[in-house]
Order: structure tokens, then C-alpha cells, then sequence
């Protein structure tokens, strides 16, 4: 019986080793696709199209309108699509995301709506950017 218990903890814990390795193939491709890009000169560090877009910024520009409404959620996802939007080491604003969360739960209180948001410059290619082979 204690070489079964034995040999299920050592499945469970070569697994959780396995669980830990991050996954780097979308930042590869990335980084492929954006070599010749000189990342010096993207305004801010910060260039949507290299990231992974967890929600569509262009309607969050300030102006307010119907379809732009918010939520916990929203500005999660938005923080995420800047965070891997970084095309060099640009630190400004950002923490951890582990942080983000804690500073958000830290600054809730009963009986009170706690507003909060986010404020970022990126830069983005133009939409007809490849039919006008913007160099």
C-alpha cells in the first residue's frame, strides 16, 4: 500500500513540474514577425498590435458612449492587453498583475463603490497600414 501512495506522489509531482513551464510561442512568433521593427522608436514601448488582445481597446478612448461600459473584468482584460503589448522593457505604470489585484481588493470598502481605471499611451498600426505599405 505505501509504494501505491508512493508512486501517485511522485505522478502528481512530476506533474505540477510539468504544469509550471510557460508557454513562450506566441511571444516567439511575435518577436519573429516584429525582428526588422526598430522597437526603439514605437512611442511609449508599448505597441497593440505585438500583444495579445484579451479585449479591443478602440472603444475605450474617453469618449463614452453605449458600448463602451466597464467592468472588473474589462479592466482586468485591459491591463492584460497592455502588459503584452510591451514590445521593449517598458516598466511605467505597470506592476504585476498579482498587485494589481491586491491593490483592487485593498482599496474595496462597505457601502462605498469603488471606481477605479486605467490610463495608458500606446501606439498602433493603422488599420490600412499593409494596403498602403506604410515603410
Amino acid at each position: 500500500m505505501k509504494t501505491i501512495y508512493t508512486l501517485l506522489s511522485i505522478l502528481c509531482c512530476t506533474l505540477f513540474l510539468n504544469a509550471q513551464q510557460a508557454n513562450t510561442d506566441f511571444a516567439n512568433q511575435m518577436n519573429t514577425i516584429f525582428q526588422h521593427l526598430d522597437k526603439n522608436r514605437v512611442p511609449h514601448g508599448i505597441l497593440t498590435d505585438f500583444g495579445l488582445e484579451y479585449v479591443d481597446l478602440n472603444g475605450y478612448n474617453g469618449t463614452l458612449n453605449n458600448n463602451n461600459h466597464t467592468s472588473r473584468t474589462t479592466v482586468h482584460e485591459s491591463f492584460y492587453t497592455l502588459i503584452s503589448s510591451r514590445i521593449r522593457a517598458v516598466n511605467t505604470g505597470f506592476m504585476q498583475p498579482i498587485d494589481f489585484e491586491k491593490l483592487w481588493h485593498s482599496k474595496r470598502t462597505q457601502g462605498l463603490i469603488t471606481v477605479g481605471g486605467l490610463y495608458f499611451k500606446y501606439a498602433k498600426f493603422k488599420d490600412d497600414a499593409r494596403t498602403h505599405l506604410v515603410r
